[in-house]
């Protein structure tokens, strides 16, 4: 369990990137530390049962570095993807479909919808977007399950 640990804060500090041009790049970085933080205290309160336990937290942590870095390379990924056989969260599969679409952005610009200050890229949309509806709902889904079954 340490090294479990160990491992998520020596992950912490390879998140921080070098800061692009925006002035809310300092806010992001904390607030992105500030999630990824609490999360691993709140998943270090208990000892886990067993291995599997120890696994799904192990998921957990790696899924958290990928969706809060500030770079959301395809590859970064791949440390996710091993996981996915022993939690099949249909969420995270689809992700896995839809950041192949990343490649695109190589070969044309497909553009930008600008939401106040935010620029967001129509291709990061494309791919995130389903992922977190189907995220969240997964979430709810679990989490009825479990009050209908305790």
């Amino acid at each position: 369990w340490s090294h479990l640990v160990f491992f998520s804060f020596f992950s912490f500090f390879l998140m921080i990137r070098r800061p692009p041009r925006s002035t809310l790049f300092p806010y992001t970085t904390l607030f992105r530390s500030i999630i990824f933080l609490a999360s691993l205290l709140f998943m270090s309160k208990d000892e886990p049962k067993d291995e599997l336990t120890l696994a799904h937290r192990s998921f957990i942590v790696v899924s958290l570095l990928f969706l809060l870095g500030p770079v959301g390379d395809p590859w970064y990924f791949c440390w996710v993807i091993p996981f996915l056989c022993l939690f099949p969260y249909y969420s995270f599969i689809m992700l896995s479909w839809f950041l192949i679409f990343s490649y695109l952005s190589f070969s044309r610009d497909f553009g930008s919808v600008t939401l106040g200050e935010f620029n967001l890229p129509i291709l990061n949309l494309i791919q995130y977007t389903p992922f977190f509806l189907m995220a969240f709902l997964e979430f709810f889904i679990r989490r009825r399950r479990r009050s209908i079954h305790a």
